[in-house]
């Protein structure tokens, strides 16, 4: 599965039930600038047949510091949740 921006904000909305737009994201990326990273690309709509302009989101977990010794840690996500909540 392509971490596209359209199957990312579909899964997000069944999920929580609310909609998840470009704004979302960005302020997600104005938090945390290093571990989200964006890529525009152009992907082929089957419906219509043709390109069309999205983003590639992924996130990069290497920027934060873990110890991968200390159990109470929980993990990177669990440090990228953490400093997500100090910067919120």
């Amino acid at each position: 599965m392509t971490p596209s921006f359209a199957k990312i904000s579909h899964t997000i909305e069944s999920l929580t039930d609310r909609r998840f737009t470009l704004g979302h994201l960005a302020q997600l990326k104005f938090l945390l600038p290093e571990a989200i990273v964006t890529k525009k690309v152009m992907m082929f709509d089957e419906r219509t047949s043709c390109m069309k302009p999205d983003l590639h989101v992924t996130v990069n977990y290497d920027v934060v510091e873990y110890d991968a010794k200390s159990p109470t840690e929980g993990g990177r996500s669990m440090v990228l949740r953490k400093l997500f909540r100090a910067r919120l």
